[in-house]
């Protein structure tokens, strides 16, 4: 919250059903490309009052195709409703 490109707005937080962290996902790619990091997802307790502690997952991925880079990069994902909560625990959300 106190990072230096100004954090995430306090409305929208007050606002999110989930929040989920990436924190260094790593890019890598020369004609051949892949991803990978760890990621902790927390959604409130039922009523909205509080965190749980995060669960945590890994993520990896791959791509083909003209490409060359390394980057890395912290992610943090704000879940708004149910609908997106739905898709995050059904596994659905695949692609971050």
């Amino acid at each position: 919250m106190s990072a230096p490109d100004e954090g995430i707005p306090e409305e929208m937080l007050a606002g999110a059903n989930c929040i989920v962290i990436v924190p260094g996902l790593k890019k890598a790619a020369f004609i051949i490309g892949g991803k990978f990091g760890k990621v902790s997802v927390s959604c409130r307790n039922k009523g909205g009052l509080g965190w749980p502690a995060p669960g945590t997952v890994r993520i990896e991925g791959g791509i083909v195709g003209f490409q060359l880079g390394g980057p890395e990069t912290d992610l943090v994902m704000l879940v708004m409703n149910a609908r997106g909560v739905h898709h995050l625990l059904s596994s659905k959300f695949s692609e971050c």
